[in-house]
């Protein structure tokens, strides 16, 4: 399945508009008479084996500055079309299917309440058919849409649809928030949790644990190039020790003596793996009472436990959550006694947690460095055990975490990338029910990266992608406001957006005057209009320019050189417009300036003769 055409009567911005989504056809929707029209055209520019991927079925970028529509059309998308057709009213579409017998069938869909006719210029047969009641028989449900957009969205809805997987940052996150409403008992638990949770923890443990089964998947680890930086070779996880500060308070009087009393009887660990464990217990227990203690409101029960005069602190923490199970207070309002599921179930978490840490040390998939401190390496696929400890660790923790995890050798960017890899790997590897056919919406993707990586961001995403969902067909729709994916495609997979003066959204034709897209010249497409405005140098230095250079240059009454200006057009990094600022400079203040700034341009010169020869005798 695969869209090439959408008219939206009306979507936030989108009012009256025609988006082509196609790269082997245009297409234009006019109002003639109060009917309607619909003339479908060859696209010249269409090269049919353009994209060597051959499960990448069609390629668009839709290319604008930032307010002009490029995302409402992702978000029209996800919002209506998964599962087939949800909530549409007046809206116009032009999808093919394949059959059995691999050929391609095209419909154009309309509203009933609409007159529709069309004007086909191709070879191609296209099947008008009506729909009503906002849902038909349109196999459109034949395909599984994919949302991402690493930038947090705000105002947006990701809520559960049938036939898509939002994997935006900002779905990641709104699904903590579900899961706590769920879990809470009332109105007053759901105010707290939502209160004192961190989304951002969640949000960092998910990228870790997605990223360390990316990772660490035998694919990766035996193809390096898979991976545009260098693959972290471990994740530290490191314990965080200072949670015991937030309870310093008078009022946590009975905690502070069970802490003194159990640092009196701290084992005398020489191994630094028995360290390593008697420190996460710690941890754990003060984890635990922090929330209990700190974030509780109305807590009918506190889970008490006297110290045994022989016991270690390892020891009667062990012991401190076994005896939770079937924990249970006595409630005053239903007169009975009441069961603490989360004790229960801590009862036995705990000792599973420590025993799989243990054995992970022991099958070297964790090496502890010190006390506090260890590595998963990433050598060797995550097996059961990695899993686990995920898993039990998210059960365990809190309102707050007790471990901290890191990619040391990773920068912003790098783990930005990562995590954009490691979401899309999650949908093969948690085995996510997908249909044959996937509609992948990418929302500036590239935002945040370095130049070079932006470069090279179109061509690595569809070899992974093609790679990571090999037996799917693959429809990709991308959105960016930069030419370094423009220069990689043609101009039959780029739809142009811009605002009209009075602020409307328009699609431009395909058939437009812009120059030709495919290997043109990144620094060329910069200095395009729809760009940059044609300006290629910063605001702030253009205002400099204008305001402390060309006003002074211009105005007749400053006759005396002044040594700041004549040192900022030296500074001027662009040949042309440093040149024509000198002339400037020259005619105001006469043949002597020109001079000395001719000797000091000979100086330059003579140096890089000097350093071009000193080259070559190297």
């Amino acid at each position: 399945m695969e869209i090439h055409y959408i008219w939206i009567k009306n979507f936030y911005n989108l009012k009256r508009t025609g988006i082509n989504l196609s790269s082997k056809f245009i297409f234009e929707f006019e109002k003639v008479n109060g009917d309607y029209l619909l003339k479908i055209y060859g696209n010249p520019d269409y090269i049919p084996t353009f994209i060597k991927e051959e499960n990448i079925k069609n390629v668009n970028a839709i290319i604008g500055k930032n307010g002009t529509g490029k995302s409402s059309v992702l978000r029209y998308i996800k919002s209506h079309l998964p599962g087939g057709f949800n909530n549409i009213k007046n809206d116009v579409f032009v999808y093919s299917t394949t059959d059995s017998e691999n050929s391609e069938n095209f419909c154009v869909t309309y509203p009933a309440s609409m007159k529709l006719s069309i004007e086909n210029a191709t070879d191609v047969v296209f099947e008008l058919k009506e729909y009503s009641n906002f849902k038909f028989d349109s196999h459109l449900d034949n395909c599984t849409y994919i949302y991402y957009n690493y930038m947090l969205e705000y105002g947006q809805d990701h809520g559960n649809i049938e036939g898509l997987y939002d994997i935006s940052t900002s779905a990641i996150l709104k699904k903590e928030r579900t899961r706590l409403l769920e879990d809470a008992d009332t109105l007053e638990k759901n105010r707290f949790f939502l209160m004192k949770s961190s989304d951002l923890d969640f949000l960092h443990l998910q990228e870790v644990s997605q990223a360390v089964s990316f990772l660490t998947h035998t694919h990766i680890a035996e193809d390096k190039e898979d991976l545009p930086f260098n693959k972290p070779p471990f994740l530290s996880v490191t314990i965080d020790n200072s949670e015991k500060q937030i309870l310093t308070d008078s009022k946590y009087g009975d905690v502070n003596d069970l802490f003194r009393k159990l640092e009196e009887r701290k084992p005398d660990h020489s191994d630094t793996k028995d360290l390593f464990i008697s420190n996460l217990l710690d941890a754990i227990l003060t984890n635990f009472l922090i929330t209990e203690r700190k974030y509780s409101i109305n807590n009918p029960y506190y889970h008490q436990l006297d110290v045994h005069p022989s016991e270690s602190s390892d020891d009667y923490i062990e012991r401190f959550f076994l005896s939770m199970e079937n924990a249970e207070y006595w409630s005053e309002r239903y007169e009975t006694y009441v069961k603490i599921p989360r004790l229960d179930d801590l009862s036995h978490l705990v000792s599973r947690f420590i025993n799989i840490v243990s054995n992970m040390i022991d099958n070297k998939e964790m090496y502890v460095t010190d006390e506090f401190v260890a590595q998963i390496s990433m050598d060797k696929p995550a097996g059961d055990n990695f899993r686990s400890f995920q898993q039990l660790y998210a059960r365990i923790k809190g309102l707050t975490p007790f471990l901290q995890f890191s990619w040391r050798s990773l920068s912003a960017g790098e783990q930005s990338y990562l995590s954009f890899m490691a979401r899309f790997y999650s949908l093969i590897h948690d085995k996510v029910e997908l249909k044959n056919n996937l509609c992948v919406l990418i929302d500036e993707g590239d935002m945040g990266y370095h130049p070079e990586w932006q470069r090279k961001f179109f061509k690595e995403t569809i070899e992974f992608l093609s790679k990571q969902f090999k037996n799917y067909n693959i429809q990709l729709i991308f959105t960016s406001n930069t030419p370094f994916i423009t220069s990689d495609l043609l101009k039959s997979n780029i739809l142009f957006v811009e605002k009209s003066e009075k602020g409307i959204t328009q699609f431009l034709s395909k058939v437009n005057s812009n120059e030709n897209t495919f290997a043109a010249n990144i620094h060329t497409l910069f200095s395009d209009s729809f760009y940059m405005n044609g300006v290629l140098i910063g605001e702030y230095a253009k205002d400099k320019i204008d305001n402390s250079i060309i006003k002074y240059l211009r105005n007749p009454e400053l006759k005396i050189p002044n040594e700041n200006v004549k040192k900022l057009i030296e500074n001027i990094g662009e040949p042309i417009l440093r040149k024509k600022l000198e002339e400037m400079w020259y005619e105001k203040f006469g043949l002597e300036e020109e001079l000395e700034m001719l000797e000091k341009r000979i100086l330059e010169v003579r140096g890089k003769i000097e350093d071009k020869k000193s080259n070559k005798d190297d």
